[in-house]
């Protein structure tokens, strides 16, 4: 608590009137969700420390300050590895990781991460959900995603959606299915509101 008054005092010092607070860094939660796992950066057992919810502090301490405050999401990273440092084992996520429970949903990537693929309608509906879960708990006054598109090119590398291209790509070409793919993301999202 002590560090997000911290930063929120810092922000209004600064002349800010909003904070975006990163809420979904990897397929996971910083705030009390039914459909993602408890985040490993703030607990090792999976659930919120002593029920502390980060999120609903962090709404509370910047409406107290004046301030507006964004909810941050990741919405197709499931893990946050590097090519030195690769982090695609599915057995290392928690049992209750939408990641973990649908395999078929996952591509891991030469980045060294790996991703829901946006290519099935499903992972496109459980971003959604996601943000819709957040909108009805939290008086949040804003939703910002970060990498809500395929990985940036691996040199050498392809993203391996052959599977739900073959499903669901029809005759499109393959960037133009991939990119109606995030556009129809965007839309559900949008609808929300």
């Amino acid at each position: 608590k002590a560090q997000i008054d911290a930063l929120m005092q810092d922000a209004v010092q600064w002349g800010m009137n909003t904070v975006v607070f990163q809420v979904r860094p990897a397929c996971d939660a910083l705030y009390d969700s039914s459909l993602f796992p408890i985040s490993n950066v703030i607990s090792t057992t999976g659930a919120l420390p002593d029920g502390f919810d980060p999120l609903d502090y962090a709404i509370e301490s910047a409406h107290a300050r004046g301030l507006a405050l964004h909810a941050w999401v990741n919405p197709l990273r499931v893990t946050t590895g590097s090519t030195d440092a690769p982090a695609q084992d599915m057995e290392a996520l928690p049992e209750n990781s939408p990641a973990r429970q649908h395999p078929e949903w996952v591509v891991a990537y030469a980045d060294g991460r790996l991703y829901l693929d946006p290519g099935h309608p499903e992972v496109r509906q459980l971003v959604a959900d996601g943000v819709a879960e957040i909108l009805n708990q939290y008086e949040v006054d804003g939703i910002h995603f970060d990498d809500y598109f395929y990985p940036y090119p691996v040199e050498g590398a392809d993203f391996d959606d052959a599977v739900s291209f073959e499903t669901y790509g029809g005759d499109m070409p393959l960037d133009d299915w991939r990119r109606s793919n995030i556009n129809d993301l965007i839309l559900r999202v949008h609808t929300l509101a």
